[in-house]
């Protein structure tokens, strides 16, 4: 009777497994890079070269057109236009940072974004306008607190590992072109809430997979 109990027991082993061990094995969040140039002056130049170098695109297409080898005054123009923005982008490296960021479990994002909404609590008898003001500063902390928890490590152009708190992420996005700034929003955005949206896009589309 021992030797039947024992076999059972075996059985049920092998199809059993510890949950816990599981998940800590398992579970995995996406880890991406971003790179970001603190000269503004620099990013707004490299911005204003792409938007001529589109405008000039557009020219020459329409060049094309009326000839079939376009307008050759546009193609010198759009190849020293090609030279600036080289330059420009060359000179971005001595500012530029790269992140390198990794989801974050649901849990910890729904604390801190109850944290920082209980912080800035939005006054029920406070006007459309501070409701709307207090919104924004909800906003902006989350953004910060999102950026700072999926950051694994900063680095500069020569690949020096920078050391990070919470209050220098905050100081990044006051110096920050807002173009820069969105970039890393989105980013942390993306690699915490698009592994929960996955199961949305499984379980809504038989043919996900």
């Amino acid at each position: 009777m021992s030797e039947e109990i024992s076999t059972i027991e075996e059985v049920k082993d092998a199809n059993t497994f510890d949950l816990g061990a599981f998940m800590t094995q398992k579970i995995k969040y996406p880890t991406r890079s971003e790179s970001v140039v603190l000269d503004r002056d620099v990013v707004l130049r490299a911005h204003e070269i792409a938007e001529e170098f589109a405008d000039l695109d557009g020219q020459f297409r329409e060049s094309v057109k009326e000839s079939a080898t376009g307008d050759p005054e546009l193609e010198v123009r759009a190849e020293a236009l090609k030279a600036q923005l080289e330059a420009t982008l060359a000179e971005a490296e001595e500012s530029k940072l790269t992140f390198e960021m990794r989801g974050v479990a649901p849990k910890v994002w729904r604390q801190f974004d109850k944290s920082i909404r209980q912080k800035h609590k939005i006054d029920k008898n406070a006007t459309a306008e501070e409701k709307y003001e207090m919104q924004i500063v909800q906003s902006g902390e989350i953004d910060i607190e999102m950026v700072f928890r999926n950051t694994v490590k900063i680095t500069d152009s020569n690949g020096a590992e920078a050391q990070t708190t919470r209050e220098q992420v905050a100081s990044l996005r006051d110096l920050l072109d807002e173009r820069e700034w969105v970039k890393l929003v989105a980013l942390a955005n993306r690699l915490t809430f698009e592994v929960e949206n996955l199961d949305l896009a499984i379980g809504s589309d038989s043919n996900f997979l």
